[in-house]
C-alpha cells in the first residue's frame, strides 16, 4: 500500500511538471534541441545565392549567374512573406542584380545587395511600400585603401553599422550610416578569404575560407575590432548568419549547413564542447537567412535550382 501511495504520488508530480531533474526544454529533450532543424520545404528558384528575411518577414531571393560569364546579370525576386514564397505565389517585385551574392535588410526593412563581379559594391534599395523597393545608391570601395573587391557578406550590428566583408582585400569594413552611402572605414586586414560576417552583441563571427575557420571576434563599443577570442574549424565556410542563440554556416565544397553554438566558441587548441547539427544540402550550398518571425532557415541551393526551408 504504501509502494502505491508512492507511485501515485511520483505520477502526479511528474504530471503537473514539479519533478524537474529531467524536465523537457519548451523545444525538445535536450539542450542541443535549438540546433535541431528539419527540411519543410523546397522552394525552386533558378541559381539562388543570396537570400535574405527582413523583420516583418519579407523574403529577397537573388540569382547569381556569373557563372556563366563574368559580370552576368540575374533575377532579384521580392516576395511579401516566407509563405508566400514557399508557396511560390507571384513575387511582389523583381529586378536585375550583377553578379549578386550576398543581401542583407537593415533595422528600417531597406535592402542592400553586394555585387561582386563588375560593380564591386553595395546597392542600397528604400523601401517604399510593403515588399516593394526603390534603388537609392551605390557603396562603392572609395576612399579606403585598395577599396572593394569582391565585396560580399553583410551584418548590421546593434547601433545600425554595416559590416562588410571584403573578401578580395582579407578585410572588415564598417560603415555607421549606410543608407545615406556615409564615409567608410576599414576595422581589421589581413583576415584572408573573409567571405561571410554575422554580428549578435559584442561578438562578431566571420568565416575565413582559405584557414578553413569560422572566427569569433569581440567588436568595441563604438564598433571598432576587438580581438580573436575564438574560433571554429570547417571545410570551406562561406555563408553565416545568427538567431535564437544559433550560428549556421554553409560549405559549399562540403555541400554542409553547420549550425553551432555561438556561446561555445574556444579558442585555438581547445575542443568545442557546445552544440552541434549538420544539415547536408549539396554542393554549392551558399546564402542562409533566419526567419525573425519564427525559428526556420532558409538556404540557397545554386546547384539544384532550389531553395530548402528548415524549421525547429
Amino acid at each position: 500500500m504504501k509502494n502505491t501511495t508512492l507511485t501515485l504520488a511520483l505520477l502526479f508530480l511528474a504530471a503537473s511538471g514539479m519533478l524537474t531533474a529531467c524536465k523537457k526544454d519548451n523545444k525538445g529533450d535536450s539542450a542541443c534541441a535549438k540546433v535541431a532543424y528539419e527540411q519543410k520545404a523546397i522552394i525552386s528558384y533558378t541559381h539562388p545565392c543570396a537570400v535574405a528575411i527582413s523583420k516583418s518577414g519579407v523574403v529577397a531571393v537573388i540569382e547569381f549567374n556569373g557563372f556563366v560569364t563574368y559580370g552576368t546579370y540575374g533575377t532579384t525576386s521580392i516576395y511579401s512573406s516566407v509563405d508566400d514564397f514557399i508557396t511560390q505565389k507571384a513575387p511582389a517585385q523583381t529586378f536585375l542584380s550583377r553578379g549578386a551574392e550576398a543581401a542583407i535588410f537593415d533595422a528600417n526593412e531597406n535592402l542592400y545587395i553586394a555585387e561582386t563581379e563588375a560593380t564591386a559594391g553595395i546597392r542600397v534599395f528604400a523601401k517604399i511600400g510593403p515588399a516593394k523597393y526603390q534603388f537609392k545608391t551605390l557603396i562603392t570601395g572609395d576612399g579606403i585603401t585598395g577599396g572593394f573587391s569582391n565585396p560580399r557578406g553583410m551584418a548590421f550590428d546593434e547601433a545600425g553599422r554595416l559590416f562588410i566583408a571584403n573578401d578580395g582585400k582579407g578585410n572588415v569594413v564598417r560603415i555607421n550610416d549606410a543608407y545615406n552611402n556615409g564615409a567608410k572605414q576599414i576595422i581589421a586586414g589581413d583576415f584572408g578569404e573573409v567571405k561571410g560576417v554575422a554580428i549578435i552583441g559584442n561578438n562578431m563571427f566571420v568565416t575565413v575560407y582559405n584557414k578553413n575557420q569560422v572566427w569569433k571576434i569581440t567588436l568595441k563599443p563604438n564598433g571598432d575590432y576587438g580581438e580573436v577570442v575564438a574560433s571554429y574549424d570547417i571545410d570551406k565556410p562561406v555563408d553565416i548568419a545568427v538567431k535564437y542563440g544559433v550560428l549556421a554556416v554553409s560549405s559549399p565544397n562540403s555541400g554542409k549547413v553547420t549550425l553551432l553554438d555561438p556561446d561555445k566558441f574556444v579558442k585555438s587548441g581547445e575542443t568545442y564542447s557546445g552544440c552541434k547539427s549538420e544539415l547536408t544540402v549539396g554542393s554549392n550550398v551558399f546564402g542562409i537567412a533566419f526567419n525573425p518571425l519564427e525559428n526556420g532557415l532558409l538556404v540557397a541551393h545554386l546547384d539544384q535550382n532550389r531553395v530548402l526551408y528548415f524549421k525547429n
